[in-house]
């Protein structure tokens, strides 16, 4: 994908990749890298939510866990490099306000669900600490 803005000293591009897709992730940021150029500015902003069941990637991974931050995650740790090659770089990572709403809770599967242990102590959630 070519530039969406060129001005003087800028180069506004975009990278077209399956972001829950660590193989996409990697020959991405390996074109980045093989332009040579330093990255002064990596906007990592995609996301999902609320899908209708669960879904799993070809790597294994939960689809929204995938996109919204393995993906990101793995794209930010390849471009290393071009980032280390600027004298400012920056990274920003975008998130949805209803990521700090405790209410955005996965919703559990019955297999996940435990049975309170047999002398009746309820164990702690592990997702409410």
């Amino acid at each position: 994908m070519g530039p969406v803005l060129q001005e003087p000293g800028v180069r506004l591009v975009p990278l077209a990749l399956d972001l829950p897709g660590l193989e996409s992730v990697a020959a991405s940021s390996g074109a980045v890298l093989a332009e040579g150029r330093p990255l002064d500015l990596l906007v990592n902003n995609a996301g999902i939510m609320a899908i209708p069941e669960r879904r799993t990637t070809k790597d294994g991974f939960e689809l929204t866990v995938a996109t919204n931050h393995l993906g990101h995650f793995a794209l930010t740790g390849h471009l290393v490099p071009a980032l280390g090659a600027s004298t400012a770089p920056r990274v920003v990572t975008v998130s949805a306000m209803v990521a700090r709403s405790r209410s955005a809770r996965p919703p559990e599967r019955p297999a996940e669900r435990a049975a309170p242990p047999p002398d009746g102590r309820l164990r702690q959630d592990r997702r409410s600490l």
